[in-house]
């Protein structure tokens, strides 16, 4: 789908009636790439090294 010259990602027409109202179909396949998409980003944020590495306090240690 084209918008002011930009492509943008759309339900190829027979997963909706109109531009709101998505078929049976076009709701599973919403709800699929939804769960495949959020699967990737965890996957990807697993594999990132924290930019902090935390380090374990003594026990019984104070800050004075």
């Amino acid at each position: 789908m084209l918008i002011k010259n930009e492509r943008w990602p759309a339900l190829a027409s027979g997963f909706g009636h109109g531009a709101r109202e998505p078929t049976e179909a076009g709701r599973v396949t919403l709800g699929r790439e939804f769960l495949m998409t959020l699967s990737r980003l965890c996957t990807d944020a697993a594999d990132r090294k924290p930019g902090v590495a935390a380090v374990p306090s003594e026990e019984g240690a104070s800050d004075e």
